[in-house]
């Protein structure tokens, strides 16, 4: 009899742990982070768009390069470096770097073109 309880227990604590995480997928969310043609240009207005995003733990960014040159998104800062929360590699036109949010990333994630330092955003996390 002891064991049948064990057993129920464990698998409702499987399915209370699956409907978590089944509802924490649902509610994410996708944001694009748009790198545009012209962005290797210091002076140009744009270099990510948008600068600047609020989102969400759990959330998914997907940054797309569509500028004719190579860049990243690397979180950290020109000034600081990489702080090997994300890094992109060398984004080439068209390619896309995908990163989902962590309850260990609330706050401000700052992020920049290692390439190019002048193209930073900023990453505004909540829980």
């Amino acid at each position: 009899m002891q064991n049948s309880n064990f057993y129920t227990i464990g698998l409702f604590s499987v399915f209370v742990v699956s409907l978590l995480t089944i509802m924490q997928d649902v509610s994410a969310e996708t944001f694009d982070i748009v790198i545009p043609v012209g962005s290797v240009d210091p002076k140009s207005p744009f270099h990510f768009i948008p600068s600047e995003l609020t989102v969400s733990v759990g959330d998914k960014i997907r940054w797309i390069n569509f500028d004719d040159v190579s860049h990243t998104a690397t979180s950290g800062s020109f000034q600081g470096g990489p702080n090997g929360i994300f890094n992109s590699g060398l984004l080439e036109n068209s390619e896309v770097f995908s990163y989902q949010t962590k309850s260990s990333d609330i706050g401000t994630l700052t992020y920049y073109c290692t390439l190019h330092p002048w193209m930073n955003g900023i990453l505004c996390v909540g829980s």
